[in-house]
């Protein structure tokens, strides 16, 4: 009696239809890449940091938006404001960690630890779907799209959610299924393929039969990890054995696919069809190319563009190839420009790019508070009570995400980016900008400094790559070194005295300044062509001579008792300020 209630259910609107793409399944599009330049493609710089983690299990694309679905939410590309939205368990989803994403017309369905969610994207509305709701598992690790019907694979079987009369049938172990884990969900025609951890299943959408594959077949693994259907043939990867394919025309399995041949992995996470294309990720060993027509295979690794070598999932749209990763976030390689363009965990500390770190201090030069950091990627705000980070860029106003270098004076932090000069009060958390209808006439701010004058005043001074600005913290308007009157002459060693109040340097007019530091009445200036010593109360500055330095371009400052510890790009040059003396260490003394 059950058997047969269970048969009329799958039977219940089944249509012969071209079924479209599939959720967490594979688009199809037929194209194909000039051989020769199949190794030349193009890094995109650097990385954007924009997701919501780095540890991806699915990705689905369609014509309005990317879906990405992590352990801790959903990452969603809008494409037509080019931005992206997170979605967590507080918005909705039925929980954080998130196996699989599909995307259905207006409907997106996500499968969960706990549960099935669905977001219409044209109402904003949520749904959860439970067991106590007719599905049957808590935990949903793939998802596919038919006509009529969505197909779940849980840790209790395939589900199968009628969208017409919103109802869900299910069959488990108990109906015949090979095991009750689902891992892997195909969509044809006439027929639907379930991978399992204990071997293959097929499902006849016509004849509501089922066939059992296994190891005695032919495949090479029982432990089916993803399925990919063409024209012609199934691909089986499986757990750590490679891949099989099935040939729908004989019915028959062929030579397996492993590490012995031609994979650099046998542990087959996810394959997509891509017109003449097969996609096929591994879990340690990248990305492998099968160009069908013509027989050939590409391998793509880490060193080719990819964010990480530990591939997660792959989903192929028109001329986008998404690439997930468990540990290093999405890469997308984009057939038309040619070129990978890479997205990671956007709320996270870079870990290879860090350009500067400030912190308030108090009255007793303790730093507490929150802690900033500047990278090429944005300014990243810490905050030890939480333990958290936030990111701030240009969707905060900032010119760019590229910060070059901060400095924090009491309450206001100082922000140099490749785009101008900010501000930002953490008191009032007001944010300021400054261009040139400021005075400050060159944009790619390299080094910052705060130095105090006579009462209350502050100055701000700014390095950029063509010179140095000084602004008075009262109004924040900078003054560029001039450029005329009391230039330094650089062949002079000896000070030269300012006869106004405001510093002569217009011997550093457009260099590169590189370093500002601040010691007590003095501000030490490093440039691409060596160090500059200016006395705030006097109003004085004078070049430090080179000789002994073991090179000009200075990187960075250290004020010591007597003596400056100055880097640069040939080692590393101490300067006795007492004797006047100067020496280097570098790789000849055998000291570095």
């Amino acid at each position: 009696m059950v058997m047969g209630m269970l048969s009329k259910l799958w039977k219940l609107g089944l249509v012969v239809a071209i079924v479209f793409l599939a959720g967490c399944s594979w688009g199809r599009q037929a194209r194909t890449i000039d051989i020769a330049e199949l190794k030349r493609i193009r890094k995109a710089e650097g990385a954007q940091r924009v997701l919501i983690s780095n540890d991806i299990r699915c990705i689905s694309a369609d014509d309005n938006n990317v879906w990405i679905a992590t352990d801790r939410g959903v990452s969603r590309f809008e494409r037509a404001t080019n931005s992206w939205i997170h979605y967590t368990k507080e918005d909705g989803l039925s929980s954080d960690n998130i196996n699989a994403v599909a995307s259905d017309r207006n409907l997106v369905w996500f499968g969960t630890d706990d549960g099935v969610s669905q977001y219409n994207t044209e109402t904003g509305i949520w749904r959860t779907f439970r067991e106590k709701d007719g599905l049957k598992g808590r935990r949903v690790f793939r998802i596919a799209v038919d006509v009529d019907y969505v197909w779940f694979g849980t840790n209790n079987g395939i589900n199968r959610y009628d969208r017409n009369i919103d109802s869900w049938s299910a069959r488990t172990p108990e109906d015949g299924l090979s095991h009750d884990i689902v891992s892997a969900i195909a969509v044809e025609d006439e027929y639907i393929w379930i991978g399992t951890h204990d071997r293959v299943n097929r499902y006849s959408k016509l004849t509501d039969s089922w066939n059992v594959y296994s190891a005695r077949d032919g495949l090479v693994h029982d432990f089916v990890t993803t399925i990919a259907v063409t024209d012609n043939y199934v691909w089986f990867g499986t757990y750590r054995s490679g891949i099989s394919v099935y040939n729908k025309t004989n019915q028959t399995f062929m030579k397996p696919y492993t590490k012995a041949d031609i994979l650099s992995s046998d542990d087959i996470r996810s394959i997509a069809i891509d017109g003449n294309n097969i996609w096929i990720g591994t879990a340690n060993g990248g990305v492998h190319r099968h160009i069908e027509v013509v027989d050939t295979w590409v391998r793509y690794t880490k060193d080719d563009g990819l964010a990480s070598n530990n591939i997660s999932w792959i989903s192929a749209y028109k001329s986008e190839i998404w690439l997930g990763t468990y540990d290093s976030g999405v890469t997308m390689y984009d057939k038309v420009r040619n070129r990978w363009i890479t997205f990671v965990e956007a709320d996270s500390p870079p870990e290879d790019d860090v350009r500067a770190i400030a912190r308030r201090d108090d009255s007793t030069g303790r730093s507490y508070g929150k802690l900033w950091v500047a990278t090429p990627g944005g300014l990243l705000q810490y905050d030890p009570g939480l333990n958290e980070w936030t990111r701030h860029g240009k969707k905060d106003g900032l010119p760019t995400d590229y910060i070059t270098d901060l400095t924090m004076d009491e309450n206001l932090l100082w922000i140099g980016t490749a785009r101008g000069l900010a501000s930002y009060n953490e008191e009032s958390k007001q944010w300021q900008f400054y261009n040139e209808a400021e005075g400050l006439t060159e944009d790619f701010i390299t080094s910052l400094a705060v130095t105090s004058g006579d009462g209350p005043t502050k100055t701000i001074w700014v390095g950029t790559n063509r010179g140095l600005f000084r602004g008075n913290e009262e109004n924040h308007r900078g003054t560029e070194a001039r450029r005329e009157e009391k230039q330094f002459r650089f062949s002079v060693p000896p000070c030269l005295r300012g006869s106004s109040e405001k510093v002569d340097l217009g011997g550093v007019s457009g260099y590169n300044i590189t370093a500002i530091v601040q010691e007590g009445d003095r501000t030490w200036i490093g440039t691409d062509r060596g160090l500059w010593k200016y006395d705030v109360s006097r109003d004085t500055a004078c070049r430090v001579p080179t000789d002994g330095l073991p090179d000009n371009y200075i990187n960075s400052v250290l004020v010591q008792e007597g003596e400056i510890w100055i880097g640069t790009r040939g080692g590393v040059g101490i300067y006795d300020r007492d004797a006047g003396a100067r020496r280097s260490i570098g790789v000849s003394e055998g000291k570095i």
